[in-house]
């Protein structure tokens, strides 16, 4: 369906002229026939894509060209006129500038002096505050961080204490679950693939020959009854 509709589009786009449409189609097509292994058909819809999509970069760059160059001549028109124009009105403000600079200065220098007396006064109080309440943070977290320390000991302990019961408890486990114990015989070729999710399983199988009768145990067994049949003890047959 999606080949159909990509074809679909292609044939629209080539009526309509659209390069964008036809450049998303075949690539579209490309990747679909490369998910279904024809890879012939996979590379001559992306070479189409390439080809369209250079054409559209080459078009894309003409106008580009074309733009920047009337830019550029529009630019340069309007800096000289501007320029100009500038130049007059510096020459105004130069005037009212010098008058307005002797005159801001003054008052600068009258606000900046009252200002830093003020900084300096309230900077002075807040420093002595900020220096007490320092002082009390630093024992309080030097308390806080001894208490993390000796329980993160702890959790440490616990944490070995757990891991290393886990392991014994996987050494009994390997140890009751002897591969060779619960291979038989009289068994087509087989193997038995015992792999735990963590570092011990919660769950075990377990088998055994007695009285021409082979007994399996394992847990989550599919949904169906194995039709099991009592066998010679030296026979190769079992259902």
């Amino acid at each position: 369906e999606a080949i159909d509709y990509e074809n679909k589009a292609i044939d629209t786009a080539t009526i309509m002229g659209d390069l964008q449409i036809m450049q998303m189609a075949n690539q579209a097509l490309s990747n679909v026939f490369d998910s279904t292994g024809n890879d012939k058909k996979a590379f001559a819809y992306y070479k189409n894509y390439i080809t369209i999509r250079d054409s559209i970069n080459n078009v894309d760059n003409s106008k580009k060209t074309v733009q920047a160059e009337m830019n550029y001549e529009f630019d340069k028109k309007h800096a000289i006129e501007q320029a100009e124009q500038e130049k007059k009105d510096e020459v105004a403000r130069a005037d009212s500038k010098r008058q307005k600079i002797a005159m801001f200065f003054v008052i600068f220098v009258a606000i900046a002096i009252g200002v830093i007396a003020v900084i300096i006064l309230r900077s002075l109080r807040t420093t002595r505050k900020q220096k007490t309440l320092i002082e009390r943070q630093k024992l309080i977290v030097e308390e806080q961080k001894q208490v993390v320390e000796e329980k993160n000991k702890i959790v440490e302990e616990q944490k070995k204490d757990i891991i290393d019961s886990i392991n014994y408890a996987k050494r009994i486990q390997l140890a009751l679950l002897k591969e060779e114990e619960h291979v038989s015989q009289h068994l087509p070729e087989h193997f038995i693939l015992f792999k735990p999710k963590d570092i011990v399983s919660g769950d075990f199988y377990w088998s055994l020959e007695k009285d021409d009768y082979f007994y399996v145990a394992a847990y989550n067994f599919p949904p169906y009854y194995y039709n099991i049949q009592p066998f010679p003890a030296h026979s190769q047959s079992f259902y």
